[in-house]
């Protein structure tokens, strides 16, 4: 079961920030009940620079934006996002000059005017940090990366976590994994970095179908309805080769 916000009062705030500047990266799936501009994840430092990643009214189309305490920089989605369907997001932070949104590892969205950011203080789930805009919809699989080699995140990572692999499958190939919560039982079940604190009282929703690692050394589907392309209950190995 995936965690379900009521629009309203309904949150997750982290018990620390999961990345120091950039590289970072951030995904996520989402099943947005509404076309509305609401936050999918906010950062902010005490200074009032911030990063967030949100809907929008205009097409449903998804932003990735970090403030600099002057100006917004804005990556945006070539294409909307369904309503009332998984969807999967992938926000990467290359560096100072580079970022990027995929949406269901495609419609790419690229900004690179330089944006050097204070230190993220506070991180929150599903609201701004200033607990507004609440998410009317579900979050699961929410995982952040950050450090050496989360630079080098492109299409290749967006199209394998948009075909629903848990991030903890691919731990060797996508590296530095600092925060994953699979948001399923309850808010830091089964999860790995900081912890998690709920906002409200949010309910539960059918999970997207995820493949996860199993005890046998291998992954397997699990899940309601569909994630992506994955449809399979098959029992995959581990010892996939990934290459860009």
């Amino acid at each position: 079961m995936a965690f379900l916000f009521d629009g309203v009062d309904q949150y997750l705030t982290l018990a620390s920030i999961p990345f120091a500047g950039v590289p970072f990266a951030f995904s996520t799936w989402v099943n947005h009940h509404a076309s509305e501009s609401k936050h999918i994840f906010s950062a902010t430092a005490p200074g009032g620079d911030s990063i967030r990643c949100r809907t929008t009214v205009s097409s449903d189309i998804l932003r990735f934006t970090l403030f600099d305490g002057v100006s917004n920089f804005h990556s945006v989605t070539t294409t909307g996002r369904p309503l009332d369907e998984w969807f999967h997001i992938l926000c990467v932070a290359h560096s100072t000059t580079s970022r990027s949104v995929w949406l269901n590892g495609g419609s790419l969205g690229v900004n690179i005017s330089p944006a050097v950011l204070d230190t993220q203080t506070e991180c929150t789930l599903a609201t701004n940090v200033g607990v507004s805009d609440f998410l009317d919809g579900s979050l699961a699989e929410a995982a952040f990366w950050a450090g050496s080699g989360v630079e080098n995140f492109d299409a290749a990572e967006a199209g394998i976590l948009a075909a629903g692999y848990c991030p903890l499958c691919l731990t060797s190939y996508l590296p530095n994994l600092s925060f994953y919560q699979p948001l399923v039982r309850d808010a830091n079940w089964n999860s790995n970095g900081p912890s998690v604190t709920v906002g409200g009282a949010p309910t539960a929703s059918e999970h997207p179908r995820i493949i996860y690692p199993s005890d046998d050394n291998s992954i397997r589907a699990a899940g309601s309805g569909s994630a992506g392309r994955v449809q399979s209950q098959a029992i995959l190995p581990l010892g996939l080769n990934f290459e860009r």
